[in-house]
């Protein structure tokens, strides 16, 4: 019987460039924090603008049955 290691577990194989199995994800750009602030106040104000439906929408409305 031959026995191999398991590359998915010890690094082995395309990325093994990455280091020995560490996953490591991508790593967010520094972001000034008064761009944030502001990206964030200009969100907030557009999603305030977003006029209240006059009537809620229920497109699951025709296959209930109507009185509960």
């Amino acid at each position: 019987m031959l026995t191999v290691p398991a590359y998915s577990q010890m690094g082995g194989g395309i990325n093994a460039s990455q280091g020995a199995g560490r996953a490591h994800g991508p790593e967010e750009p520094k972001v000034d924090p008064a761009k944030k602030k502001a990206d964030e106040k200009a969100f907030n104000d557009a999603v305030k603008r977003i006029p209240e439906p006059e009537k809620k929408h229920d497109p699951w409305g025709t296959v209930r049955q109507s009185g509960k």
